[in-house]
């Protein structure tokens, strides 16, 4: 019983944190200028701004849709397969660890460090949670 609780708690928290992350950047409906300056002195400064910001959005959403449907599939509720909790938390942490690179890329070191622990917590729970 604790686990399926866990269970829950960690979908729950997962897609709030991403789908709060996509919504905001979907109701802004533009991408802020904020952003491109925040990569003007990178090697992602020639690529126009929209093409980062729009698919960090739509990464953002469909991952926590994936773990917004492991909760209404009640798979925390069920022994067996996990798959769309396991396949969440996989993208999770590929988005995770994109959204380091590009905070490193723009010297946001304190930015960084904080999605890198959100990495290493989805990447964890993913290799460790289902075993």
């Amino acid at each position: 019983m604790a686990m399926q609780a866990l269970h829950l708690i960690i979908c729950l928290l997962f897609a709030a944190i991403l789908g709060e992350a996509g919504l905001t950047k979907l109701l802004g409906r533009s991408t802020p200028a904020w952003f491109a300056e925040k990569f003007a002195s990178s090697w992602l400064a020639p690529i126009p701004s929209p093409l980062l910001w729009w698919p960090i959005a739509v990464a953002e959403l469909s991952v926590a849709g994936l773990f917004v449907a492991a909760v209404v599939t009640g798979e925390s509720a069920v022994c067996g397969t996990h798959a769309l909790t396991q396949a969440a938390l996989v993208g999770a942490s590929a988005l995770f660890a994109a959204l380091t690179m590009g905070l490193r890329l723009s010297q946001d070191f304190a930015g960084a460090s904080a999605a890198l622990t959100y990495f290493g917590v989805a990447a964890l729970l993913a290799a460790t949670m289902f075993r």
